[in-house]
């Protein structure tokens, strides 16, 4: 893992964060900038998920479809060269709402709301 993601990680942080490009990051945490990309091989039918940040940060997982729920498993190395191994859940609870689940040894659960978006007629 530490080898391939290394080469991504060098690849896109050269061509999609480094100055001089002028490209803005597509995430950012704090100081820290990232850039994140999910795509789908055909070959295997599998969709897969790329990370870098500009700390020398990154991950790669793959998506999965299981009972209703969407999980990313994720290996990641951070820019200390700490390496590791999250999962990551989705699930809708209606058209409105989806729940997030990060398993942790205490799991992070978030519930994300649509709203729906005021017309400036309707203020």
């Amino acid at each position: 893992m530490a080898f391939g993601c290394s080469v991504l990680g060098l690849l896109v942080r050269k061509s999609l964060l480094a100055p001089p490009t002028g490209r803005k990051p597509f995430l950012q945490e704090g100081r820290k900038n990232g850039f994140s990309l999910m795509g789908h091989n055909p070959n295997k039918g599998e969709v897969f998920h790329v990370s870098v940040d500009d700390q020398g940060g990154r991950s790669i997982g793959r998506w999965t479809f299981e009972e209703g729920e969407a999980i990313l498993g994720l290996l990641f190395i951070t820019g200390t060269g700490d390496e590791g191994a999250l999962k990551i859940r989705l699930r809708f609870e209606d058209d409105d709402t989806m729940i997030v689940i990060v398993d942790l040894p205490k799991p992070i659960v978030t519930k994300m709301i649509r709203v729906k978006r005021v017309e400036k007629d309707e203020k």
